[in-house]
């Protein structure tokens, strides 16, 4: 997996900020979750066909979070 770092998106309800990620040779979208001590990726399970399409997906992700 070799997902660039692309940008950062705001949840909707918290305002807390997500950094968004894009694997342009899959097509995925990742939002990467941290915690206290470590970061994830989370699989938005979605695919966009360029980075900023990836950015609205990521928007549409954490809306709710």
């Amino acid at each position: 997996m070799s997902a660039q770092k692309i940008g950062r998106v705001q949840g909707g309800k918290t305002k807390k900020p997500y950094p968004v990620h894009w694997d342009p040779e899959t097509k995925k979208v990742f939002v990467e979750q941290s915690s206290m001590f470590s970061s994830s990726l989370i699989d938005t399970k979605l695919q966009a066909s360029r980075g900023e399409m990836a950015m609205h997906v990521a928007e549409a992700y954490v809306y709710n979070k």
